[in-house]
């Protein structure tokens, strides 16, 4: 097990005071769902528990101030570029306090989209590393959970 382990992943998504933080401006709108299921103090369990495990990848999302790169999107983005949410240096954008990437941590940079993998430098890191996590080591998300005893 600790070899599989070593050669896994825990992939952060959107760790950001805009989702996470009752001040953020997405908070409001995952508050319901992450109150009925625990979903943030699970988060923060699982990154306690898996560091020094796995390696842990942190996959935040921000733009410049004025989100000039958003100019021609629609849906989601739209919403972002017409709040001013997630502008790089804005509180929104900085990582929630309880989940802040260490020194070991990896983080992705330049993510502008909604995968954490699209044009960005996720996939030469994890492949660098030997870190590939899922269906093509055989292992899921479910696995990872049961092996540091979160289930």
């Amino acid at each position: 097990m600790a070899e599989q382990l070593s050669e896994t992943a825990l992939l952060l998504v959107e760790t950001q005071n805009e989702f996470m933080h009752p001040g953020g401006m997405f908070h409001e709108g995952i508050l319901a769902v992450a109150r009925q299921n625990g979903c943030l103090t699970n988060l923060v369990e699982l990154a306690r528990r898996a560091r020094g495990r796995v390696l842990l990848v942190y996959a935040p999302i921000e733009f410049s101030p004025g989100h000039s790169e958003l100019a021609d999107r629609c849906g989601i983005l739209a919403g972002v570029k017409a709040t001013g949410a997630l502008a790089r240096g804005s509180f929104g954008a900085r990582f929630f306090s309880e989940l802040e990437p260490e020194p070991l941590d990896l983080i992705v940079s330049d993510r502008r989209g909604i995968s954490a993998f699209h044009q960005t430098d996720l996939d030469r890191l994890l492949r660098q590393r030997q870190e590939v996590m899922g269906e093509e080591r055989g292992r899921s998300f479910e696995d990872v959970v049961r092996e540091l005893g979160l289930e």
